[in-house]
């Protein structure tokens, strides 16, 4: 058998004209099927609400074809909100005068939730709690458009000083290399504050205060740990002062462990040496407390009483008399008010029978001399 190009070609094509014929007719009434089932389904829809999707949104189309515009409406348990075309809002909406939020599909977001402006706390239906709330346990202050306080934040004339989680909560606080302390409504405390048993001061801005601080026209003394310093010497550099029982630094007289200190008008602990103090004279011992009693300095024999001061004329101490003249003790023969008497070394008063360079007095009991005794055998 002989073929040819021209008959094979033939062949093929009577081959595809009858395939063709008998698929094609299916192929038809599949799409034609298909098509009717579609109107079909669409006329059924179209006798309920739907939802309907596109490339700008979600929108819900009415059973009668019209569209929810500028409304809310509850779906399923849901409130949506829907704009001048159609489509579901999203993201923030205003709605009577409440903020709420919403997700890309139009339901709301709910619980911890941030944006640009800062965090927020949704409820249920996606609207921001605003001012004080309490979540899981913890304090919280949003601001009226629903922001998350964090730092200080000022609150109807008061300051509080929130965490960086947004949370508030009494007590101390560690921010910027400083220390506070928040009462028990979590505002910053300012000024005297007295905490377990302590004193601490707080400046204006609500940070603690150390070292030397002004209050009340008085000043005090905080320690490191801020703690008010009490019934103690504070050094600074070569200086000395001293706070009393109310932590004010002391000026003027003080006693100390029963010694007596003086501190000048700025509180510093005077200088060792003679002091004159109101027209008396005052000896400043090497640890700045006034000597009293008998001492010597100089070689020369001083009296001070007990509260330090440098006493004139007769004195009397431990059973002995002494007399004072330019605020020395006097000793060896000395003339006092027409009378003669005698004071040893130590400045002490010599009665009875004395004998000096050879020669026997009598002092009597008043210590004066009595120029009509003889000793015997002189």
């Amino acid at each position: 058998m002989k073929f040819t190009i021209k008959g094979v070609c033939f062949t093929l094509l009577v081959i595809f004209s009858g395939f063709f014929l008998l698929v094609f007719p299916s192929f038809v009434m599949s799409g034609i099927k298909n098509y009717l089932i579609m109107l079909d389904n669409r006329k059924e829809s179209r006798m309920e609400d739907h939802w309907i999707f596109n490339d700008t949104g979600r929108r819900l189309e009415y059973h009668d074809g019209t569209f929810a515009q500028n409304t809310s409406q509850e779906i399923d348990g849901v409130t949506y909100y829907f704009d001048e075309k159609g489509y579901v809002r999203t993201g923030w909406v205003q709605e009577m005068g409440k903020l709420y939020y919403r997700n890309p599909d139009g339901t709301p977001e709910t619980g911890w939730f941030e944006d640009d402006q800062g965090k927020y706390y949704l409820d249920e239906n996606g609207s921001p709690k605003i001012g004080w709330t309490e979540i899981e346990g913890k304090k919280y202050y949003f601001s009226s458009l629903g922001v998350m306080a964090v730092g200080f934040t000022e609150i109807e004339g008061k300051e509080y000083l929130f965490s960086d989680d947004g949370s508030v909560s009494p007590g101390w606080v560690d921010r910027d290399n400083k220390k506070y302390y928040l009462d028990e409504s979590g505002a910053v405390t300012t000024g005297m504050k007295e905490i377990e048993g302590k004193t601490y001061f707080f400046r204006e801005d609500g940070s603690m205060a150390t070292g030397w601080i002004h209050n009340g026209g008085s000043r005090y003394y905080m320690g490191q740990d801020g703690a008010m310093a009490k019934n103690t010497w504070v050094d600074e550099g070569k200086q000395r002062h001293y706070v009393g029982a109310d932590g004010k630094e002391q000026t003027g007289w003080i006693t100390v462990k029963g010694k007596r200190y003086y501190l000048t008008q700025e509180g510093i602990l005077a200088d060792s040496g003679w002091m004159k103090q109101n027209g008396k004279w005052y000896f400043i011992d090497t640890d700045g407390s006034a000597r009293t009693g008998l001492f010597e300095s100089e070689g020369k024999w001083y009296f001070l009483t007990e509260d330090g001061k440098l006493l004139e004329g007769w004195v009397t101490s431990q059973g002995k008399k002494y007399y004072l003249a330019n605020g020395q003790l006097m000793t060896g023969w000395r003339k006092i008010k027409d009378k003669q008497y005698y004071f040893y070394k130590d400045g002490s008063m010599a009665t009875g029978w004395i004998t000096i360079d050879g020669k026997s007095y009598f002092l009597k009991e008043d210590g004066s001399l009595d120029t009509s005794a003889m000793k015997a055998g002189e």
